[in-house]
């Protein structure tokens, strides 16, 4: 349907002024009726109240029929009218829940109390038949989202399981927020919901919409994937930046990705590979790697940052090579990639054995960087910049990253959410928490850092463990 064809059927006239006026009001018109009609809203009494079946909600539907609304009114005259319905504009949408979703589209439980939500368990055994077209479902709007440049925020705030889970994709494929809170009084909720609209210097949301980020890389170097909250966009024409490698760790078969809503936290992994058609002198030259970042900010302005950063090329056939590589590895860097992989792993291959695919990926790592002699465990050695390594990874393979089990499917799709975001040292909190220790004799308080060790404690010091989603005092 063409605008003109829409605006003949609502005998919508621009130049008349009456013809507006019969679906746009002025506020101040009609600001006390809508205030006596929202007064006026009660429960529906003729309604049955079932106690054996659960409330009705629809949140799928509520959903859908925000990301369909790409309407944009104009101003004119002190007037707005409708200009057009297929227009695509940047909308954040906030999705706040306190119930299950029972009926329409991407309901997660039956409507009797009888069925039980679905527990991890039940995915396991093939026994959640709701879970699968619900993850569809909200990943299909996901998808409409993106294209209609729309960010979707979700609050989640009950005691219960909400379908957080299986709505996941809509944050992630947005670049929108989810927070998980037992009820809206609490601080976790309100100051997260406040953090939404904070302002920069110059009075503007630190929030961002629209975002892209595109990679260009010299020719010995080819990007792989990327790991973190964004959206692939097909290219018509493929990028001589691409990686021809199959074997894709993360988010991959491009090199521009649409991020949606971004905010000044929010960070990405990328993964690159070296170029099939490289050679020995290569190494000798140096190569580079360039992001190319657009985005809008809350006052419409469309801001282009051009990142380049130099990289230099070591053969690691060589001893001096590679040594070189291994002395310019970050422990923590490479603990943050192997979790969010990990994390990329479980979302795409749910049935994967993940406990052996991390176990036979962190010997590769350790039997390409480390140095040991045969049939003698007392001489394996970890690069000086990896020594840490080993320990990362001991907390990792029990972390509830990679053990679900023991907490809901909505913890679970939360926790990997915020590891797939946040930045290095938070990230590094998640998997091996920090723990900090105070004595009374230091008249500042100062905390120290001391190892995660039961001989860490002692009756005159207060140890602050921080896990990043909790705090715990001794």
């Amino acid at each position: 349907m063409t605008i003109e064809r829409f605006k003949q059927l609502l005998e919508i006239n621009p130049q008349d002024e009456q013809s507006i006026l019969k679906y746009f009001q002025p506020l101040e018109t009609i600001e006390q009726k809508f205030s006596e009609v929202l007064e006026d809203i009660s429960i529906d009494k003729w309604r049955p109240l079932d106690r054996d079946h659960r409330p009705d909600r629809s949140t799928g539907v509520a959903v859908l029929i925000g990301v369909i609304r790409s309407i944009i009114k104009q101003q004119q005259q002190h007037i707005f009218y409708l200009y057009s319905c297929i227009y695509i504009h940047t909308y954040m949408y906030i999705n706040v829940m306190i119930y299950l979703c029972i009926k329409g589209p991407g309901k997660v439980v039956e409507l009797k109390y009888a069925n039980h939500i679905r527990q991890y368990r039940d995915l396991e055994k093939g026994s959640a038949p709701l879970f699968d077209n619900a993850v569809k479902y909200y990943t299909d709007l996901g998808n409409h989202a993106v294209s209609n440049k729309h960010v979707i925020d979700l609050f989640a705030c009950c005691l219960d399981q909400t379908g957080v889970a299986e709505q996941r994709t809509l944050v992630d494929h947005t670049g929108g927020v989810l927070v998980l809170s037992d009820t809206f009084r609490t601080s976790v909720f309100q100051e997260s919901f406040s953090s939404l609209f904070m302002c920069n210097a110059t009075e503007e949301l630190s929030m961002c919409f629209d975002a892209e980020i595109k990679v260009r890389t010299s020719r010995q170097i080819k990007v792989n994937a990327c790991l973190g909250p964004v959206t692939r966009i097909t290219e018509k024409v493929k990028s001589n930046s691409v990686s021809n490698n199959t074997n894709e760790i993360g988010i991959g078969g491009t090199s521009k990705w649409s991020i949606g809503g971004i905010f000044p936290s929010t960070t990405f992994c990328f993964v690159f590979d070296i170029a099939s058609n490289m050679t020995a002198d290569d190494t000798t030259d140096a190569a580079y790697i360039q992001f190319q970042t657009t985005y809008k900010t809350s006052y419409g302005t469309n801001v282009t940052r051009v990142t380049t950063i130099g990289v230099a090329l070591a053969n690691i056939n060589k001893t001096d090579g590679f040594n070189k590589v291994c002395e310019n590895m970050d422990n923590d860097a490479v603990t943050v990639v192997m979790a969010r992989w990990a994390i990329h792993k479980a979302d795409t291959e749910f049935m994967c054995p993940l406990m052996n695919w991390l176990d036979r990926e962190i010997i590769k790592f350790c039997r390409k960087v480390s140095t040991s002699q045969k049939n003698n465990v007392e001489s394996f050695r970890m690069p000086n910049s990896l020594v840490k390594f080993p320990e990362a990874m001991y907390y990792l393979r029990r972390s509830q990253f990679i053990h679900p089990n023991d907490y809901s499917l909505d913890e679970s799709a939360f926790f990997k959410c915020s590891l797939m975001r946040e930045n290095i040292v938070n990230t590094m909190a998640m998997v091996q928490p920090l723990l900090y220790c105070y004595t009374l004799e230091d008249e500042t308080m100062t905390p120290v850092n001391v190892e995660l060790e039961y001989s860490s404690r002692h009756s005159d010091v207060i140890l602050l463990l921080d896990s990043f989603f909790h705090l715990v005092i001794w």
